[in-house]
Order: structure tokens, then sequence, then C-alpha cells
């Protein structure tokens, strides 16, 4: 993924992609290949890895309620994003063993997760 300006607002950039590492410059130094443009030179800090996702993600499924009825799905946890990963507040309902298990693969897979 790059971040890059968008077109119609010079000072907002957004991610774009994913796109692919054409050559390494220097250690720093990237060239990125754009579908149907022209290759862009970006500074690391404009990169971050992309993950697929195979899976569905947070997906809840009930057999309560019906169509003309549907519930709210209940998203558990508060993060506001700017806290570490140790700071975040799991429900109480949860055992302490999956709750280990949760922060663990929070930790393992943190460049996955951004601002």
């Amino acid at each position: 993924m790059v971040f890059l300006p968008l077109k119609r607002d010079k000072l907002q950039a957004a991610w774009e992609g994913p796109h692919i590492i054409l050559d390494k410059l220097d250690n720093v130094t990237y060239v990125v290949a754009r579908s149907g443009k022209r290759p862009k030179t970006v500074h690391v800090n404009m990169l971050k890895p992309h993950f697929n996702r195979n899976d569905v993600v947070f997906w809840i499924s009930s057999v309560e309620g019906s169509p003309e009825d549907p519930e709210e799905p209940v998203m558990y946890g508060d993060w506001d994003g700017e806290a570490g990963v140790e700071e975040l507040c799991l429900p109480d309902h949860l055992p302490s063993q999956d709750k280990n298990k949760l922060l663990a693969a929070l930790k393992d897979f943190g460049t996955a997760f951004s601002n």
C-alpha cells in the first residue's frame, strides 16, 4: 500500500494499492508500479504491507429475530487506536485464557492495524 496525495487536493492523502515494488534505490527509497500510470518513487515511510483477507472478519450470525426485525451486531472492546494493545479493554465474560490468546494475536499481527 502506498500513501499518496489525492488528485483533487494535494494537501490530503490516502492509501492506494496494493502496488508492486519494482526496485529498491537505497535503504529508504523504492520505485512502485501503479496500474495504468507511471512508476512512482516513494520514501519507505509512505509504504505499508498489504495483507489479503480470505476469511470473513467479525461475522455474526443468529437464528433469533426475523428478517423484518434485524438486530444490530454487538462490537466488543473499547480502543481508540492511540493506546497500545496492552491497554485494550476486553469484555469481562471472556475467559482469561482467551483474553491472553487474543492479545497475543493482536501483538503478532500489529503491522496489519494502523491508526
